[in-house]
């Protein structure tokens, strides 16, 4: 869908599309809509950027969030 330049993608907030695209082990495209998500409600997406990072093998990125949230 985002490939397309859909409208339809819009219908989705960052979160859900995080969160499937965690379902199917897209641990990058999930990171990439926690950072969107991140901007509008940083403290409910904390703790899903540092998973998510540590899924992608990126402790210091992870680390380096936990700084910020600190």
């Amino acid at each position: 869908m985002e490939l397309d330049e859909s409208e339809d993608i819009k219908l989705f907030s960052a979160k859900t599309l995080a969160i499937i695209a965690e379902d199917c082990n897209a641990y990058a495209k999930a990171l990439y809509y926690w950072e969107q998500e991140f901007e509008n409600s940083p403290r409910d997406t904390v703790e899903k950027l540092i998973q998510t990072n540590y899924q992608l093998q990126q402790p210091e990125a992870a680390e380096g969030i936990l700084n910020y949230a600190k």
